[in-house]
C-alpha cells in the first residue's frame, strides 16, 4: 500500500480536494482519528464511496497491536507516500 496524506479539511469548509484525491487514489482504507471518523458522515455525505470504505481510527488502536506489526522489505525504489498538490489552482494533482 502507498500512503496518501490529506488534510482534514476544517468545519464549514469544502471537501472538493478530498473527493479529488479520493476518485484519483481509490484508497483501500481510511487512517483518521476517533472524533474525525465519527464526524465523517457529516463532511463526506456527498462521497458515500469514501463512507463505504474501512476507517480506522488510529488513536483509537490497541498499545498491543504494536506487536503484530512488521517492516516490510523494502528497498531505494519503493514509494514512502503519494502526496498530491492542495489544489488551490485547480484540481489536486499527484
Amino acid at each position: 500500500m502507498v500512503a496518501v496524506p490529506v488534510a482534514i479539511p476544517a468545519r464549514n469548509r469544502s471537501t472538493s480536494s478530498v473527493e479529488a484525491i479520493f476518485r484519483a487514489s481509490n484508497p483501500a482504507a481510511i487512517l483518521s482519528t476517533a472524533d474525525h471518523s465519527a464526524s465523517s458522515n457529516q463532511y463526506y455525505a456527498r462521497m458515500p464511496a469514501l463512507l463505504a470504505r474501512p476507517w480506522i481510527a488510529t488513536d483509537r488502536v490497541a498499545d498491543d497491536r504494536q506487536y503484530v506489526w512488521r517492516e516490510p522489505p523494502l528497498d531505494g525504489r519503493d514509494i514512502a507516500f503519494l502526496q498530491y498538490t492542495s489544489g488551490s489552482t485547480s484540481s489536486p494533482k499527484g
